[in-house]
């Protein structure tokens, strides 16, 4: 992973709301994104149409959740080349 992904380069609330919303539909299945939203938003005093939109974070949400997807898949393979590469060759040298 040589650059920075677009994931870790979101606004701290969005990157607070993704943790609250990942965190919670980890240990609550069956919680829709909605109602994670909905929770992170009553957590935080926040009110819908005053301060936020529960569209416009569930769609922020899906797009960043995307993005750590990306990350995730990126870091295995980043990963699976490190085990793939011979370790201590003898380049020409018997041994």
């Amino acid at each position: 992973m040589n650059e920075i992904s677009k994931f870790f380069k979101q606004p701290p609330f969005n990157m607070m709301m993704f943790g609250w919303v990942y965190g919670l539909k980890l240990n609550m299945p069956s919680c829709t994104i909605e109602q994670a939203i909905g929770n992170f938003m009553k957590n935080n005093n926040l009110q819908e149409d005053v301060d936020v939109n529960v569209h416009t974070l569930t769609s922020i949400y899906r797009r960043m959740l995307s993005e750590y997807m990306d990350v995730l898949k990126t870091k295995k393979e980043d990963e699976k080349n490190q085990v793939d590469k011979p370790s201590g060759t003898t380049q020409g040298h018997k041994t």
